[in-house]
């Protein structure tokens, strides 16, 4: 158990950071808005989330190795830590920016939601600054590891692989802010186009006929699409916000964020599919709903003027 203990605790981190974020984003949308997020950038998350959980693994193995050493190398292993778990939180937490212009910080709320990648890298590299500042720690303090992958890893300077870490860590995030911020500044400098009526799009294949029609489009607004499906064969049984899906002439894809309207079941459904705002520089959008009574793909498309 004594072996066991960091091993455990740092999986507890791990899981309970993941659990954290989902909270965030049901919270501040809904779970389902949490799941298609994670399905976006969870590989991200997962990373983030596993280099936290290994930090607290090694953060408690130093503490057993260095019981009553020295106590300050402790802490500033502790600070390391919570360092990276503030970055990580920073990461996670543009998710509320729905949210925060109803607290009056809505500065702060487009701050976190334009600089998401940023943030991400930031908090990866934080990771790996904290990992290599505790791997120098257990260096200096003669840890012998038993295995080889860990004596091969123990054979380099720690004190090198700290500095090299930190210098590509502070480029890698310098030239991720300053990118973001260009494209940022481009696409304020875009006029923005106006409000737009769209025609209603009509599909009907195999005996079911889906009628989509986009309300006022704007780009500075979540884009909605009215949505009635009719069939008198069989019930329709699915979930429209897990099937559909909305792409642009740039190469973005975003999933429905809400659906308010008929649940599944029966033979006429009706309601609005909301999904996030598209980027202002496109040209063409295109409603794409899968495998709707053995239609692959029933396609709806827009020209944006």
């Amino acid at each position: 158990m004594h072996r066991r203990k960091p091993f455990i605790i740092g999986s507890l981190a791990t899981v309970g950071l993941l659990v954290f974020w989902l909270l965030v984003l049901t919270v501040s949308e809904s779970f389902d808005h949490a799941l298609n997020q994670f399905m976006d950038i969870g590989i991200w998350i997962v990373v983030l989330s596993g280099g936290f959980g290994l930090q607290v693994a090694l953060f408690t193995f130093i503490k057993e190795h260095l019981r009553g050493k020295d106590r300050k190398q402790v802490a500033g292993v502790a600070t390391s830590g919570s360092v990276s778990a503030g970055t990580m939180i920073a990461c996670c937490a543009h998710h509320i920016f729905e949210i925060l212009p109803i607290l009056g910080l809505s500065t702060a709320a487009v701050f976190l939601v334009r600089y998401q990648t940023p943030f991400i890298f930031l908090g990866i590299f934080s990771n790996l600054i904290g990992i290599s500042m505790m791997l120098l720690i257990l260096q200096r303090h003669g840890f012998n590891p038993g295995r080889s992958f860990f004596k091969k890893l123990f054979s380099f300077d720690m004190r090198k692989v700290r500095n090299v870490t930190l210098m590509i860590a502070t480029l890698a995030v310098a030239i991720s802010f300053a990118f973001t911020a260009v494209n940022t500044t481009a696409d304020e400098q875009s006029p923005l186009k106006p409000a737009q009526r769209l025609e209603t799009v009509v599909n009907d294949e195999n005996s079911v006929s889906i009628e989509v029609t986009p309300l006022e489009f704007s780009f500075d607004e979540q884009v909605r699409f009215e949505v009635a499906m009719n069939t008198h064969e069989g019930d329709l049984d699915f979930e429209l916000i897990d099937v559909a899906l909305l792409e642009d002439d740039l190469g973005n894809k975003l999933r429905p964020i809400e659906w308010v309207g008929s649940p599944p079941g029966g033979h006429h459904r009706s309601g609005v599919l909301t999904f996030s705002k598209v980027d202002s520089r496109t040209n063409q959008m295109k409603l794409t709903i899968f495998n709707v009574y053995n239609v692959p793909e029933r396609v709806f498309e827009w020209a944006l003027n």
